[in-house]
């Protein structure tokens, strides 16, 4: 078990990283998604831009058969044995944050933001839910109006919300005969892009680039509050949206996280 900070590295850093230990596989299906490389004389460039500035970093080791120093080179191993993890994704702040499960006593948390992902082991213990208030930017937020009540819509209405003009929106934000409630969580839609955060429990193979999703949650951030958007009726073509205390929101989410981690873990160890 690495327990040394905080490690940041550029997806270029965290491509080379892996290869050096490697895990050739997984580098390769980065590249691919991010696009990185595109002929022989860019993938020439980006080994030794890589290599340059994990030395310059502290992350290279001349010693050792990968060159990658141990810390960088443990964690790498963790993140690519992981088998369970949630990736929480907020769309306004452009941020993807994966706690992925080490043990019973600590997981691995990786943000990712403007091509940099930043790397620390977290105790268990110590809960999640000021992580999920810091990458949903609730660090702050004051409780939420008392007044907002359970908003239900039609599949079809809910589903119109992500097409609809902005313009149609706002008017109905301003327009004092809409529901309270309607006219708050319109306000909040219209702040996140007409688009829904989420939280996805998966199990993944990294090797052999699999995933698979337990269950899949969408949210969105209010003031003061959760909107928690419930499927469970969707095929009596009903959406249920529940406005929830931010705390209570993130306990739930922490308790079905440690739930979800435990049951996958008592499982690898029989």
């Amino acid at each position: 078990m690495i327990d040394k900070g905080t490690i940041k590295l550029t997806v270029n850093e965290l491509v080379s990283a892996l290869v050096m230990c490697g895990y050739e596989q997984v580098a390769s299906q980065i590249l691919n998604d991010h696009k990185l490389i595109q002929n022989e004389a860019e993938f020439d460039r980006f080994v030794y831009e890589a290599e340059t500035s994990l030395r310059q970093k502290g992350y290279w080791d001349d010693d050792k058969p990968s060159n990658i120093a141990s810390g960088l080179e443990d964690l790498l191993h963790l993140l690519v044995q992981s088998t369970k993890k949630v990736r929480c994704v907020n769309i306004e702040r452009e941020r993807v944050a994966l706690i992925h499960s080490i043990n019973q006593e600590h997981s691995l948390i990786q943000e990712i933001h403007s091509h940099e992902h930043t790397f620390w082991v977290h105790k268990n213990y110590e809960g999640f839910e000021s992580i999920l208030r810091s990458h949903y930017g609730l660090e702050s937020a004051n409780h939420g109006r008392s007044d907002l009540q359970t908003i239900q819509l039609s599949d079809d209405m809910f589903d119109g919300l992500h097409a609809a003009e902005t313009v149609v929106l706002e008017r109905m934000v301003q327009d004092e005969e809409v529901d309270v409630s309607l006219r708050s969580f319109l306000k909040d839609f219209l702040h996140n892009e007409q688009e829904l955060d989420n939280l996805a429990f998966m199990v993944s193979n990294f090797v052999e680039d699999q995933s698979k999703f337990d269950q899949i949650v969408f949210l969105l951030p209010g003031e003061g509050l959760i909107w928690h958007i419930d499927y469970e009726q969707v095929n009596n073509h009903e959406i249920f949206i529940h406005p929830v205390e931010i705390g209570e929101y993130f306990q739930k989410i922490e308790k079905t996280l440690l739930e979800f981690f435990h049951n996958s873990n008592k499982a690898e160890n029989k």
